[in-house]
């Protein structure tokens, strides 16, 4: 084994973990239970889940090298599934105050699946209360279905009453908005027992569609999919460590195995820069993703033409209510599928950056990224590069649990153009904006307003859902782009606030520059190096790096 002295410390809040074996020595930093002293491991299911979240998807059977080392806390024994939400609180406290813990892995969620378009239960608002207040994050699973019959996507969602299909819904916590709550796929298609979204907004809320005013498509859950196997066997499984006391090493599936290969990226990213927001990580995390082959299958377009002639027999239905394949889409895989490469590393052609910032309600900010002057030469024709963006924040809780009123807060952000004169209107626009908002305070506060083409998808904060994940979709910039903007790419962040409270909230964007044209991929053109030297970026994960741009306020 390496050196593991200084390897980050993460949470693991499950069945407990058998620590005579050898993988795990010196590795488990401690070990208490919130069900009775002492810890008496009787169930393997956090045995294997902490594997996973130590190795990550290294070959099992050759030498390993650990990359987190965890703080485990037994919430589940068999016959014993009932603790105190309380008593979880104060062992999730102690870890962090003790050992730095700040991201958790929760592989157990409630049996019990969600309602459609329920309030937030009391577990996710424990999170989301501790999350905002410590800076964690928890890494958490939609749960398994069992009884699996069906094929997909029909067994996720049935057209004629998605009621029937309640047992497809997400289990408590995985409602916690400031977690990453993580599905399972395979071979690149979600797999038949990972879970879906609760938040269905073709469905009747009250014997009444929502009205256009409350629908957010940007709230969702899961966040993401990654791999949780097919099945147990060799060929289709996620090889584990401690599965039972008899054979150490065999197979398994299920999103409980999906979700530590999240934990363990967070913690090989943490290693290099432990002083990220974890709103940071998630940003990454995400903003990595990329679409499953779900929307392709023969029956897809089948289903949703099914569902809105269902809708449409509804005189109160409008047409905001109506289902789309990204809409089912996103209810099923979130943004989509994890590319880890893509989360751990930049390189030639493509670089990860990383902004942090605090902004206040009504407040506006800006950054300036500057691209390489090389990328205009003469010489190059067509697409120069394409952006991928996600922002998210951690939101504070507060006594309401209606998903209407639950996220108080909105963060939204635009590209724009930077040169003199645009930023001069922008910030004349800005002044009457903020104006504007004072105005309409009485009839909600307007937030589209004077920019156009911000990540929100709505323009009144009135009885709006927020999310606090969004993005805008990747886009193409070309050499007459960056003729025009002297090879500046420029940002507008704006923050609102139902209750119009002025304390100031962090939040995080990710940007992946990725090069797309042909001859400059062609000439070995060094996009990483470039950045480096036009933005004083920071190396913090091996090829990760983080942009230091002054904001220019």
């Amino acid at each position: 084994m390496s050196n593991i002295d200084g390897l980050p410390v993460v949470g693991l809040i499950d069945s407990g973990i058998d620590m005579s074996l050898n993988a795990y020595n010196g590795l488990i930093v401690k070990q208490v239970s919130i069900i009775e002293e002492p810890v008496v491991i009787d169930e393997y299911h956090g045995t294997s889940v902490a594997s996973l979240i130590i190795y990550g998807k290294q070959n099992l059977t050759e030498r390993l090298i650990p990359q987190a080392k965890i703080y485990s806390i037994q919430v589940y024994r068999r016959n014993n599934n009932k603790f105190s939400l309380l008593d979880l609180k104060n062992a999730i406290i102690k870890a962090n105050r003790d050992f730095g813990v700040r991201v958790f892995n929760i592989s157990m969620s409630s049996e019990f699946n969600k309602d459609i378009n329920s309030d937030i239960s009391l577990y996710a608002q424990m999170l989301d209360d501790l999350a905002f207040n410590y800076n964690l994050l928890f890494i958490i699973a939609t749960g398994n279905s069992e009884n699996i019959n069906g094929d997909i996507p029909c067994i996720y969602y049935d057209p004629l009453d998605p009621n029937h299909t309640q047992d497809k819904n997400i289990g408590e916590p995985g409602d916690c908005m400031n977690g990453i709550t993580v599905g399972s796929m395979f071979d690149k298609t979600p797999t038949l027992y990972t879970k879906k979204s609760y938040i269905d907004f073709s469905m009747e809320v009250n014997h009444a569609y929502l009205g256009q005013g409350s629908v957010n498509y940007n709230l969702h859950k899961p966040d993401v999919l990654i791999d949780g196997g097919k099945d147990s066997t060799s060929k289709n499984g996620i090889p584990v460590i401690g599965l039972d006391r008899i054979s150490p090493l065999g197979y398994s599936c299920g999103t409980s195995l999906a979700t530590p290969y999240i934990t363990n990226l967070c913690a090989r990213i943490l290693q290099q820069h432990p002083d990220l927001f974890m709103s940071t990580l998630k940003a990454i995390i995400i903003n990595s993703t990329e679409p499953s082959l779900l929307s392709k299958h023969k029956d897809f377009e089948r289903l949703i033409a099914n569902r809105n002639a269902v809708i449409k027999n509804n005189s109160y239905c409008k047409r905001h209510n109506l289902l789309d394949a990204e809409r089912l889409c996103r209810m099923i895989e979130g943004h989509g599928i994890v590319d880890e490469p893509k989360v751990l590393y930049s390189n030639e052609t493509s670089v990860t950056i990383v902004l942090e910032q605090e902004i206040r309600n009504k407040e506006i900010l800006f950054i300036k990224l500057k691209l390489p002057e090389v990328l205009k030469d003469e010489h190059i024709k067509g697409k120069i590069v394409q952006i991928y963006s996600t922002l998210c924040f951690t939101t504070p809780t507060n006594r309401f649990m209606d998903p209407i009123n639950y996220n108080r807060y909105h963060i939204s952000y635009k590209f724009i153009n930077t040169n003199e004169s645009n930023d001069e209107i922008i910030r004349k626009e800005i002044e009457f904006h903020k104006e504007d908002n004072t105005d309409k305070k009485d009839k909600g506060i307007h937030i589209k307003g004077c920019l156009n083409d911000w990540s929100e998808n709505f323009s009144f904060i009135k009885n709006k859902a927020f999310s606090n994940v969004n993005s805008i979709e990747p886009f193409l910039i070309n050499r007459n782009d960056l003729l025009t903007t002297d090879n500046k790419i420029g940002i507008a962040f704006r923050c609102a606030h139902k209750d119009n409270i002025d304390t100031p909230i962090n939040f995080s964007l990710c940007l992946r520059i990725e090069l797309v044209n042909k001859k400059l991929l062609e000439s070995g053109l060094s996009l990483y190096d470039e950045l480096c030297a036009e933005n004083q970026v920071i190396l913090f994960n091996e090829n990760i790096v983080e942009a230091t741009a002054t904001l220019d306020a």
